[in-house]
């Protein structure tokens, strides 16, 4: 994908199977999917776990991540509860109108067989 900038975006699928990849990039997709430092196979990726690592280690940023992941969770369950209140909503909208409609029936049936006595003259 391309921007107006020259900038390109790669889709880069950590478990395909087309092509030929280069064994670089082949190595950075295994890291990619399991980043430990056993996978950390050549120069490069070494350089990258190590900054992953004294990431891991820096506190500030390991509090700002647990914030961030309570503020997503919290938006989720939020989201959950606005889902379900909506989805009973609903609910009580298509029960209500389900009686009328049930209503309505139940008055043609008497319509109808007052009609049929009537007509029989009865």
């Amino acid at each position: 994908m391309s921007y107006d900038d020259g900038t390109k975006t790669l889709f880069l699928y950590t478990r395909g199977t087309a092509g030929n990849p280069p064994e670089d990039l082949r190595q950075l997709l295994l890291y990619f999917e399991d980043t430990t430092e056993a996978n950390a196979s050549n120069e490069a990726l070494k350089e990258i776990q190590s900054m992953v690592e004294t990431v891991k280690r820096d506190k500030e940023v390991s509090i700002g991540y647990m914030k961030t992941f309570e503020m997503e969770q919290l938006l989720l369950d939020q989201g959950r509860e606005e889902g379900r209140k909506e989805g009973r909503k609903e609910e009580r909208a298509n029960t209500e109108r389900e009686r009328r409609r049930a209503e309505a029936a139940e008055r043609e049936n008497r319509r109808l067989k007052e009609e049929i006595r009537r007509l029989q003259g009865k």
